[in-house]
């Protein structure tokens, strides 16, 4: 299965926007002989039941630490499951575990 994520890895090199994580996703699926519905595209998309990140167990002490000292702080991230997140602002950094991604 290894060729078919590098057809998805060169393909996201090739591209010179911001793709969808669909459209990644029907490179590796047309590589695999898989047929790309939209009920799989779907299911390949839809967020996790866990966190795709391990947190240092000190981070959500240093974040919350600097958070109290005004430091206004973003997380970067690749994963096309945490953009979707971005909006939500509500949240509040109480735990590695639930910290939002941007």
């Amino acid at each position: 299965m290894a060729w078919a994520f590098a057809a998805g890895e060169n393909w996201l090199r090739s591209t010179e926007a911001t793709s969808s994580r669909d459209d990644y996703d029907r490179v590796i699926l047309a590589e695999l002989g898989v047929a790309p519905t939209d009920e799989l595209l779907a299911e390949l998309s839809a967020p996790l039941d866990v966190p795709v990140f391990e947190a240092f167990p000190e981070a959500a002490g240093v974040l919350g630490r600097l958070r109290e000292a005004g430091v206004k702080l973003a997380i970067v991230t690749n994963s096309w499951e945490t953009r979707s997140r971005s909006s939500d602002s509500s949240r509040k950094w109480t735990s590695a575990s639930s910290m939002p991604a941007l």
